[in-house]
């Protein structure tokens, strides 16, 4: 089964894990850093990186409390699992979304099973279509969504990073 999760990380998060997937410990030493090897293990199965994180927007928030502009980027991790691993992925992400509160989000996660259109990550019955999704869509997720063909911003999310034979997303 594949399984495509949208993860939003913030500025310093962003710079954290690419530091961490840069790292060469026969060049630099062995890896001190702040990410640990399961979180940089999960985030090496993002593939061709940099020209993914061109397709998506990055989403400016306003903190007038510290008059500063949050940045958070998308990841989107494409894993292929079993269902017993699927439940290990669910709870290494909500121990990340744990860990990291104000610096890391789920912003969606889809499944397919080679015969349905990808459907969000559903409690319990990985492939059920209906359900209480595990991951519902974020509030935010249109910030995230580059603009449409002629200019103006998206109203309804929409498909991003299609790989070869996956299905298309199903936002609702």
């Amino acid at each position: 089964m594949h399984v495509n999760v949208w993860l939003a990380l913030r500025t310093n998060a962003h710079a954290a894990i690419k530091t961490r997937l840069l790292w060469d410990e026969e060049k630099d030493g062995p890896y001190s850093g702040p990410v640990p090897n399961w979180v940089g293990r999960l985030f090496e199965q993002v593939a061709n990186r940099a020209d993914v994180e061109k397709l998506f927007r990055k989403d400016r928030v306003w903190l007038s409390q510290g008059a500063v502009w949050r940045d958070w980027n998308i990841w989107s991790i494409n894993v292929d699992e079993n269902t017993e691993s699927l439940q290990l992925l669910g709870d290494k992400l909500h121990d990340l979304e744990l860990a990291y509160p104000s610096m890391v989000k789920v912003v969606g996660a889809w499944h397919w099973d080679g015969r349905q259109i990808g459907t969000q990550w559903v409690d319990g019955e990985q492939l059920a279509v209906v359900g209480t999704p595990t991951y519902p869509l974020d509030a935010r997720i249109l910030e995230f969504m580059p603009d449409n063909p002629d200019g103006s911003r998206p109203t309804v999310p929409r498909d991003v990073n299609i790989t070869y034979g996956q299905a298309l997303r199903r936002f609702s």
